[in-house]
This record gives structure tokens, sequence and C-alpha cells, in this order.
């Protein structure tokens, strides 16, 4: 069973819970205001980087997730890297199926 932490959202600041996920690696947060996502120690450092109108409209997709998805942010791949001309992909922001 995995041990529930307490932090604030990266996304809201709200006070928030997460998860460790091990397959792949990443914090899977439950916040009252952006309900449902999970991300990876990389988007989660860059997201401090960004302006708060970015974390807000991250915030929104979280809360159109569909049930049985998951809003994620994570690292680019190495293929998705290469698939740019000049690499400028920092994040990749998704919903995927969980079915």
């Amino acid at each position: 069973m995995s041990t529930i932490n307490n932090q604030n959202c990266p996304l809201c600041n709200n006070p928030a819970k997460y998860e460790i996920f091990h397959d792949p690696y990443c914090k899977h947060f439950t916040c009252p205001s952006c309900v449902e996502f999970c991300i990876d120690a990389h988007s989660e450092h860059y997201l401090k980087t960004v302006p708060k109108e970015f974390l807000s409209k991250l915030s929104a997709r979280t809360k159109e997730t569909k049930s049985n998805h998951m809003f994620v942010m994570r690292e680019p791949n190495a293929s998705e890297m290469k698939a740019q001309p000049k690499p400028m992909l920092t994040m990749i922001a998704e919903t995927i199926s969980i079915t």
C-alpha cells in the first residue's frame, strides 16, 4: 500500500495529497481544486518556472478529464525530442486512458 503525502498542488498551490506511482515513476495528486493528475519530477520542477496563466490552463485541463482517463504531465521521451526540428519540448501534458 502506498503512503499518502501532503504537499501543495503544483498547479493551484492549494493543499493536496499525493502518492508515488512506480511504473512509470510519478506523483499521483488528488486536489480539491484540480481533481486528479500525475506528474513526473522533471515536469514538477519545470512548472516552477512558468507563468500562473499557464498553470491555470493546466488546472482547467485536469478538471476536463473524463472518467477512466488520467491527465499526465511528463518529460518528453527521446523519440519525441528527435521529432522536433530544434528540440524545444520541455513537458508533455496529455490525457491517457487508464482502462
